[in-house]
């Protein structure tokens, strides 16, 4: 679906993966950011035509570290990596134990989550615009 090549030389091909692991990671994510209040981010002072501000990185940076020390989210997205390829060869926990590999990580698992879940997004806000449309004309 998607081949990556990294700055370090390194490779890989993000799959498109099944519905069912897809939704598993999915409510998963949502699960750790509820319990962490971190899915009521805060966009009142957000000015989305400006550049991105140090409110938006520390609010991104909270989103990271909420989803990354989940270890149910972290399972989810080795079996999501489990089928995809690093240097022509199945991903998985060992691909990361060069530092060249571990350069790549956050890489791989936002190509992951973008190429598995935004195809559930892009309706979503298609209609959120439509609708913002309607309200401010």
């Amino acid at each position: 679906m998607g081949k990556l090549k990294f700055e370090n030389g390194d490779s890989a091909e993000i799959m498109f993966l099944d519905f069912e692991l897809v939704m598993r990671l999915k409510r998963a994510i949502g699960r750790e950011l509820q319990a962490s209040g971190k899915d009521k981010i805060n966009f009142e002072n957000f000015d989305f035509q400006a550049k991105f501000t140090s409110e938006m990185l520390q609010q991104f940076i909270s989103i990271i570290i909420c989803i990354d020390s989940s270890e149910e989210v972290f399972a989810l997205l080795m079996e999501c990596l489990s089928r995809c390829l690093y240097n022509g060869e199945k991903i998985t926990e060992r691909t990361f134990e060069t530092e060249k590999a571990r350069e790549n990580y956050y890489a791989l698992i936002k190509e992951v989550l973008q190429v598995n879940l935004s195809p559930f997004l892009k309706g979503a806000l298609s209609r959120f615009v439509e609708i913002m449309q309607k309200v401010l004309n």
